[in-house]
This record gives structure tokens, C-alpha cells and sequence, in this order.
């Protein structure tokens, strides 16, 4: 039977499909698109993730944050004070 082929008005409305003539003033040509070098088809990101991520090793050893800081601070303080107690006892 066809009539399993066909549907009704609002189905086709819910597909959201074209129903009149759209500008064609913001597409490019092919031609415009591949002069532009974007990418159009699916490169590896192994070399790129691999400079990020010795990037990111790099700016871990060398920044910290405030509160990284201030523990550090904190435990600079605690063993400065141990050392002085033990002087004093000796």
C-alpha cells in the first residue's frame, strides 16, 4: 500500500524543511572555501596535543597558585619554627 510512503502537512512542517527560496549571498564557492585553508576532512591532533601537552607540563613546574603558595608558605613556617626549637633545646 503507498500510503505508508506519505504524510501529513504538519510532519513535513516539524521536519523544518526549506518551503521557499533562501539568498545565496552569504555562501562561497568552493574554490573561495579551499583558498581560505580551513580544515575539510578530519586531521590527526596528535602532534598539536602533544605540544599542549608538554606546554602544559612546563607552566605546571613553573606557576602556582595562591592558595599552592600559601601552603607552602605555612610549611616553610612550620619547619622554621621546629628548627628553632630544636636549637634552643640544644
Amino acid at each position: 500500500m503507498i500510503l505508508h510512503f506519505l504524510v501529513t502537512k504538519q510532519e513535513l512542517e516539524d521536519k523544518h524543511y526549506i518551503s521557499e527560496h533562501q539568498s545565496l549571498t552569504n555562501l562561497v564557492t568552493k574554490d573561495e572555501l579551499e583558498a581560505k585553508g580551513y580544515l575539510n576532512a578530519h586531521q590527526s591532533l596528535e602532534e598539536y596535543v602533544k605540544k599542549r601537552l608538554k606546554y602544559l607540563m612546563l607552566t605546571q613546574l613553573v606557576f602556582a597558585t595562591k592558595e599552592e603558595l600559601s601552603v607552602v608558605k605555612q610549611k616553610n613556617k612550620i619547619r622554621s619554627n621546629q628548627k628553632r626549637m630544636l636549637r634552643k633545646r640544644s
